[in-house]
């Protein structure tokens, strides 16, 4: 957010402890302090489902629901609704004591069935379980060091042979309609 020749941005851990601060006030408890969270949250921005978003909310939500991708701005894109909040609503009204899972698989199906047409081939809304985070997080230290050891073999700097796999491999990745961006899977 951009006022002036000032840039406005909210960090991921000012995301978390915004969250966590707020949460905690709305239900603060001085004589059984409770730990509280969300079972649902739902984040509509654009590339909000990656690993470091659920990382932040790790210890505040179930489910984290968002995009790995650009959301669709209605005022931009034709035939695109953007979070179909409505839907989302009445799913609750008309089901008070839906399952969490069976909510957060309902809210990725709203959305995809109100954000159709040529526009959205490549738009996304992921449900994440929060609590497979720790195990992701353990999988990605051991890619990283692997990688680093790989690059790195013996502490002998980048074998140019090694980087030149790497770049293949990054080249060869499906790369998404932000060309800065790539999709490693």
């Amino acid at each position: 957010l951009q006022c002036g020749s000032v840039v406005h941005c909210l960090r991921l851990p000012e995301l978390s402890t915004g969250i966590h601060d707020g949460l905690q006030d709305a239900v603060d408890d001085p004589i059984t302090p409770v730990p509280i969270k969300f079972t649902h949250i739902n984040l509509d921005v654009c590339f909000g489902s990656s690993v470091e978003v659920a990382y932040q909310l790790r210890n505040l939500t179930e489910y984290q629901l968002s995009s790995g991708e650009d959301t669709p701005d209605p005022a931009a894109i034709p035939f695109t609704r953007g979070a179909p909040y409505n839907r989302i609503l009445q799913r609750l009204v008309d089901n008070p004591f839906i399952t969490n899972i069976n909510l957060s698989n309902g809210i990725v199906d709203d959305y995809q069935a109100v954000n159709t047409g040529d526009n959205l081939n490549d738009d996304t809304w992921e449900s994440i379980r929060i609590s497979n985070v720790p195990a992701l997080e353990g999988d990605l230290n051991q890619l990283a060091q692997e990688i680093i050891n790989y690059v790195n073999p013996g502490g002998k700097g980048v074998v140019a042979a090694n980087r030149k796999t790497i770049r293949n491999h990054r080249d060869n990745t499906v790369q998404m309609r932000n060309n800065s961006l790539r999709d490693l899977f």
